[in-house]
């Protein structure tokens, strides 16, 4: 009881390439992607869970989830722009819906992207400042009808996307040597 069997692929690819006088620009696509992703039932069998809203425990196994960022390196500064992607998913039905009645249709939960954008000084010895935005264009969560029904939450899936909207921070790393 409460097997999983899953089948996937993580990859990680980098690439550097030398800007002349600007510096260096990195760029990095990092991600997860599931073909199979199985979770054991009461009675012993299988069931599919890759882009399905999970009724039992809340959340959702996307299919696809991925990271691509471009760093500019140039003396002591480092600007990076990153975009986040999550694969779209089948929601649950409405409390109001039948799914067993031959008009219904399932719902999809649209696809998460957000977009990120740090600085960074290291100018100074054995310091580095940071200040960044995630969410930069504010980007509300994709709505679903599990939301309420697997979390506390309503309208959205906390494990699928953040609510918090455009975040701001910064930070300052000190190394004592």
């Amino acid at each position: 009881m409460g097997k999983t069997n899953l089948s996937g692929w993580d990859f990680d690819a980098r690439f550097r390439i030398p800007a002349g006088d600007f510096g260096r620009i990195t760029v990095q696509y990092t991600g997860t992607y599931f073909y199979k992703y199985d979770s054991q039932n009461i009675d012993g069998s299988f069931s599919p869970v890759i882009n399905q809203a999970n009724t039992a425990t809340g959340g959702v196994v996307p299919r696809l989830k991925t990271y691509l960022s471009t760093t500019l390196a140039t003396g002591p500064w480092n600007f990076t722009l990153a975009y986040n992607w999550q694969s779209s998913y089948d929601d649950l039905p409405g409390t109001l819906e039948d799914p067993t009645d031959p008009a219904f249709h399932t719902r999809r939960v649209g696809t998460y992207e957000t977009y990120d954008g740090q600085v960074q000084y290291l100018g100074v010895k054995n310091l580095k400042m940071t200040a960044g935005i995630r969410n930069m264009f504010n980007r509300a969560p994709p709505y679903t009808n599990a939301g309420g029904q697997t979390s506390f939450q309503g309208g959205y899936d906390p494990t699928y996307a953040d609510p918090r909207g455009r975040f701001v921070y910064g930070s300052l790393t000190y190394s004592f040597r």
